[in-house]
């Protein structure tokens, strides 16, 4: 009897067939226009193999590892007093290493720098506090160890990501699809520190490390133009202090928790049911609003607050029968979801003037049915004395009085 690893295998197998079927036929009379890099590591291979392959036997980190030590050794002398006598060149040692590879550039951990991110201040801390005019904030994702905001432009069709990664471990990150960056790289200056400036046709990417390690970046997509991507990293702050919190006192029953992804003034969590899925996020204080699903809203009123409330253009489909969105597998708790379909799913917001705090609720579910889950919504207490506020967690599991 096959087993379950098997039948996996299979079925992603076939999956993928699907999806690119087309691509796989047509492939024989594609012409391909292959980057300078490529060629010249071609060039390379052919001109000595043997030694070509010696050096690409040794992974990129290696390599990259191997510079960056006879960087260090050579400046060994120089900066070794200026090092022990200042904290402000120790501070300037950069914690991540540049690679390049084809059209991408990739930011690696240094092993030589600091092991771990500083005590002072949390990931999410780090936000953007000004866009320009017309964008929205399409959606966000923040872990321990990075964060992610994506901006739309809905009148342009322009976008705009920024990133946060914390220095320690072996963080790497790779970015963008500019074509060269080696050569199109540039230095320019974001808050006094020294940043690196890519761009072409359609892409630009700015990348800088704070005095605390951090790794920030932006990448446009579009017409956005050098002066406005640097103004904007200008105006990226980190958050400081107590940032008012929330929590959801009533979700539908037999909704289980799938997701819960906590920021210093962000948040954002989930609940399945028989394949519907519900998401609620709020940001304090954020650039700009939300992004509205088209067509006009129909005005609400949330615990005496005004709110906008667009009903979905189809009514969903609810399964019968037992919820199948949670498995046992070797005495783990799975949970299966899928994104609602835009047809199927109905979206409330509200803000709460008083601290600024915007929220979004979207779900395959009625009106009366969210209005009950926005009107549940409660600002948590203040943290307890001693623990220090805006720290993230992720939480993945099960919740509806099981835990998680």
């Amino acid at each position: 009897m096959r087993n379950f690893d098997e039948w996996l295998r299979d079925a992603l197998l076939d999956a993928n067939l699907l999806q690119f079927e087309k691509v796989l036929a047509e492939a024989g009379a594609q012409s391909f226009d292959f980057s300078p890099g490529y060629l010249r590591e071609r060039t390379r291979m052919l001109a000595d193999p043997f030694g070509w392959a010696r050096r690409r036997g040794r992974s990129a980190w290696r390599r990259a590892v191997r510079s960056a030590a006879c960087v260090l050794l050579a400046c060994t002398v120089a900066l070794g007093a200026l090092m022990a006598a200042s904290p402000a060149v120790r501070a300037a040692v950069l914690n991540w290493l540049r690679e390049f590879g084809g059209d991408s550039v990739t930011y690696s951990t240094n092993p030589y720098a600091s092991p771990t991110a500083p005590e002072d201040a949390a990931l999410q801390d780090w936000q953007i506090t000004w866009l320009p005019e017309g964008y929205t904030l399409w959606d966000f994702y923040t872990t321990p160890s990075f964060s992610k905001w994506i901006f739309l432009s809905v009148e342009s069709g322009d976008s705009l990501d920024f990133g946060c990664s914390a220095p320690g471990g072996e963080a790497r990150i790779e970015i963008g699809t500019i074509q060269d960056p080696e050569s199109v790289r540039e230095h320019v200056t974001v808050q006094g520190c020294t940043a690196d400036y890519y761009s072409d046709s359609t892409e630009q990417l700015l990348v800088w490390e704070t005095p605390g390690g951090f790794l920030l970046r932006l990448l446009a997509y579009g017409q956005m133009d050098q002066e406005t991507l640097l103004k904007i990293a200008e105006n990226v702050a980190c958050y400081g202090g107590d940032t008012p919190a929330y929590e959801m006192g009533w979700v539908p029953p037999d909704f289980h928790e799938i997701d819960g992804l906590y920021g210093n003034g962000a948040y954002h969590q989930e609940w399945t049911r028989r394949g519907v899925t519900l998401s609620w996020q709020y940001v304090v204080q954020p650039p700009c609003p939300f992004t509205v699903p088209e067509g006009e809203p129909e005005a609400v009123t949330v615990n005496g607050l005004p709110g906008r409330f667009w009903a979905s253009r189809e009514t969903p489909e609810v399964p019968d029968g037992p919820d199948g969105s949670t498995a046992q597998l070797g005495g783990i708790t799975i949970t299966a979801s899928t994104s609602p379909a835009e047809e199927t799913t109905s979206t409330l917001m509200w803000e709460d003037p008083e601290t600024g705090a915007a929220f979004c609720l979207k779900g395959e579910l009625e009106r009366d049915g969210l209005l009950r889950m926005a009107e549940s919504v409660r600002q948590k207490e203040p943290p307890i004395a001693g623990v220090q506020p805006g720290r993230s967690e992720a939480v993945i599991g099960t919740a509806g009085g099981d835990g998680g």
